[in-house]
């Protein structure tokens, strides 16, 4: 049998995040503009006599204390449960993303074992079948299943496909070292917050496809403060992503946190300057990549 490649589960980027009020089942309505990084977690898999998870990479340790990666053996019950015929596996999975840090690992995870089983075991699974095991899983695993440039809406398994604009800036991944779990972000949202007022589609649109990135930063993203509320560290953290990018010369377009946190983002216009402030914040003791923007979905 051919080995499976090596398969990279990208790190998800919220550009934009606005909550519109929650739904009926609890859930909210979001806005969200979002893209993916050439870095995260990377999984291999192959058969073996029983499922079987296997846990490397710098933060391997961190995803083991909060219990491990339960939506990789959630997504192999999915595809099973949908009549794929897929024999026990063996998954190596090397931990890049930070645990709890809004950049979609876990989600990517999964979606990157969707995306590729079906077809690698030839269990064919209909699209729309497929995006609908992805909703099943979590309200990101959409998002990462689809790849490329979106505009989710809804509960966050609606998604459009966009076109990214010609040039595309590069991106410095940071983490300040802490874990914040959706739930209560969502929560301290809902006490406190007013919902966003709907953005102008044909503005920020006309704006990504201008590469206006400081004006798509500048949107917002609602789940910051009451992330920063629970988390001061976390604007603490990003007065320094701020401050450090800034030191970059005008290379600097802006920065925010993505998803609910806590991990942040800067978008620098070089890659240059982007490996400066990776390795600024990294001799900082903190969690920092410099990396590429993807392009649109494969």
């Amino acid at each position: 049998m051919i080995r499976p490649p090596r398969l990279l589960a990208a790190a998800k980027i919220n550009l934009f995040l606005k909550i519109a009020g929650r739904r009926p089942d609890g859930r909210h309505d979001l806005s969200s503009l979002v893209c993916f990084a050439d870095y995260g977690d990377y999984l291999e898999c192959e058969p073996a006599e029983q499922d079987q998870l296997e846990l490397s990479g710098p933060l391997a340790g961190a995803l083991k204390e909060a219990g491990g990666a339960e939506l990789i053996r959630a997504a192999l019950q999915s595809l099973r449960q949908a009549g794929c015929a897929i024999p026990p596996l063996a998954v190596r999975l090397e931990k890049n993303l930070p645990t709890g840090g809004g950049l979609g690992g876990g989600s990517a995870d999964a979606a990157a074992l969707l995306r590729f089983l079906p077809g690698f075991f030839d269990q064919p699974v209909a699209p729309d079948q497929l995006a609908g095991l992805a909703a099943g899983l979590g309200a990101d695993v959409p998002a990462c299943l689809a790849g490329g440039w979106l505009h989710m809406t809804g509960s966050g398994v609606q998604i459009r496909q966009l076109a990214p604009p010609q040039r595309l800036p590069f991106v410095v991944l940071a983490n300040a070292g802490i874990s914040v779990p959706t739930g209560p972000v969502f929560a301290a949202w809902s006490k406190g917050a007013t919902d966003s007022e709907p953005l102008d589609e044909a503005v920020w649109l006309a704006a990504l496809q201008q590469g206006d990135w400081p004006f798509l930063l500048q949107l917002g993203n609602d789940l910051a403060e009451p992330a920063c509320q629970l988390h001061p560290a976390i604007a603490e953290f990003l007065g320094l992503l701020e401050k450090s990018g800034r030191q970059a010369g005008g290379d600097f377009l802006g920065a925010a946190m993505s998803g609910s946190g806590s991990s942040c983002f800067a978008l620098m216009a070089s890659q240059s300057a982007a490996d400066w402030l990776a390795s600024d914040l990294t001799g900082r003791g903190l969690w920092a990549v410099s990396c590429a923007l993807q392009g649109p979905a494969s």
